[in-house]
């Protein structure tokens, strides 16, 4: 059984969460609240793949977690949506098939195909540990997929699900979810951060529907994997010109 340590997890799902967090829509307030709905020491915002494993390993870690996600369910995010592709550097499959890589080389191919734009240091994050986190789907249940090349990458780093989707890693996340009694707080947005400027952290947050929110104090860290640029055109069209007339939906 492969595990992911506190360190690489905070590494692998943190960077994901990171990358992908830039339309969290939540206000900085510098006051803290009078009193607190809840306490906890991680809370992680969304529920796609960079979510869900970032639960579950800091469940995994000791620590009390909330998860709390916009939408209605694990399955109408864009990991759920994606083309079921996941390219690793250094995982078992791909030392079966005798491919022999570096995350120096994975992180280069990354910049490369990113023309540029990625940042290196939480690119090299991802490219470290990949691996890790693609064993340890593997070892909790994901599908059979299909070892194959991949636009970009000068070395085999890449499986298919069969499926064709992201489906594959929902089901192994929630399944790995509820074995933990964890739960997903639906239709909970990002309403507000609880910023501490003396301490430079963040020491909670509120999250709801606008009308019925919930204002929990965060011990340790939030995790923001609130989804990519796909759900604003104008974002699409800035960082990737070739899909600016796309069309983009959800699947219910």
């Amino acid at each position: 059984m492969t595990k992911l340590s506190r360190r690489t997890f905070l590494a692998s799902t943190l960077l994901t969460g990171g990358v992908m967090a830039s339309r969290a829509a939540g206000a900085v307030c510098k006051e803290t609240p009078e009193s607190w709905d809840k306490e906890t020491d991680v809370v992680v915002l969304g529920c796609g793949a960079a979510g869900l494993m970032a639960a579950i390993q800091a469940f995994d870690g000791n620590a009390k977690v909330e998860i709390f996600d916009k939408g209605t369910s694990p399955y109408h995010t864009s990991t759920r949506l994606n083309g079921g592709c996941f390219a690793a550097c250094g995982s078992r499959i791909q030392k079966q098939n005798g491919v022999s890589d570096t995350p120096e080389n994975f992180a280069k191919n990354i910049c490369e195909y990113g023309a540029g734009m990625s940042l290196m240091a939480p690119v090299m994050t991802y490219a470290k540990n990949s691996g890790a986190a693609f064993d340890w789907l593997a070892d909790n249940g994901l599908a059979e997929g299909m070892w194959q090349p991949y636009t970009g990458h000068t070395t085999p780093r890449t499986v298919r699900q069969k499926s064709y989707n992201g489906k594959d890693y929902i089901d192994v996340l929630v399944k790995a979810l509820e074995k933990r009694g964890l739960k997903i707080n639906h239709n909970c947005a990002i309403q507000k951060f609880f910023f501490d400027p003396d301490q430079n952290r963040i020491l909670g947050v509120e999250c709801g529907d606008g009308r019925n929110n919930i204002k929990v104090k965060v011990n340790k860290g939030v995790v923001l994997a609130t989804g990519g640029i796909t759900g604003s055109a104008d974002e699409v069209k800035k960082w990737s010109p070739v899909l600016a007339n796309a069309v983009t939906c959800l699947l219910y």
